[in-house]
């Protein structure tokens, strides 16, 4: 790993959560991670630039959004955090 690069940790109450939903949304999730990750890393763009990406300050976390879904993640130093991922008619209850 650079110096510029980011490490990605997932914690366990995403896994938990992404269990709930079906295979194909599981499946949808995971490769937006991925290509996220890949950019991140590959192309050097800040996670907080990123175009799907957005600022709870209430939460103070950021979200990255996936269709109808939204995965929230926590950024410290160069580690990003992923927390959990809800439906968006969920999450910002």
């Amino acid at each position: 790993m650079t110096s510029s690069e980011y490490y990605f940790e997932v914690k366990p109450s995403f896994i938990e959560k992404l269990d709930d939903f079906p295979s194909e949304v599981q499946n949808r999730i995971k490769d937006k991670l991925k290509e996220f990750q890949r950019k991140v890393n590959t192309y050097g763009i800040d996670p907080r630039e990123h175009n799907n990406t957005k600022y709870i300050a209430k939460d103070r976390v950021w979200r990255l959004r996936v269709g109808d879904y939204r995965v929230f993640f926590d950024i410290y130093d160069k580690t990003v955090s992923i927390l959990f991922v809800e439906h968006r008619k969920k999450a910002y209850r």
